[in-house]
């Protein structure tokens, strides 16, 4: 008589695995022989871990958080990480003489990487309109008003605008 192949003998013991065990029993036997499951099982403390919105907010360099005043969750972007070059830091000054302005939104990757291109030194001489309504001091009606549809956009002191980065 022909042997039996290996799947077919690993289907027959599942069939008959699944016809005498249900899968609560299953789950109760494959548990209890892990070590780990009394101590999760009986653990008096809520989990700690940040929920994965949060950790993605991060990883896209904007946070959640809940405005004191309107009770609304905005949202805030991360600040500049890399440190400002000498030559970054008169630009930013210059723009600021001439009343420049960045017109931006928190989601914006493009926003982010021209933050990152100043530097923190830098990035505090620049005066930026957060243009999404849920972000963080929006100023969404200024964006309408100055008619921006993109980001970042800019808009200089002698009336010329540019939009993308610098």
């Amino acid at each position: 008589s022909p042997t039996p192949s290996k799947s077919t003998t690993n289907h027959d013991e599942a069939t008959s695995l699944s016809s005498t065990t249900t899968r609560t029993d299953f789950l109760r036997n494959m548990f209890a022989a892990s070590a780990a499951l009394p101590i999760l099982a009986s653990s008096p403390r809520p989990s700690n871990a940040a929920p994965p919105f949060a950790i993605m907010a991060e990883e896209l360099g904007y946070f959640p958080v809940k405005d004191e005043k309107s009770g609304e969750t905005v949202m805030v972007p991360a600040k500049a990480k890399r440190e400002s070059t000498d030559q970054a830091v008169e630009l930013a000054k210059y723009l600021q003489s001439t009343k420049a302005v960045m017109f931006g939104a928190f989601w914006c990757p493009h926003c982010q990487r021209q933050k990152e291109l100043f530097g923190k030194e830098a990035w505090k001489y620049i005066t930026y309109v957060e243009c999404s309504p849920k972000g963080y001091k929006s100023q969404y009606a200024t964006c309408l008003s100055n008619g921006i549809d993109g980001y970042p956009s800019w808009k200089f002191g002698n009336g010329k605008s540019q939009g993308g980065e610098m």
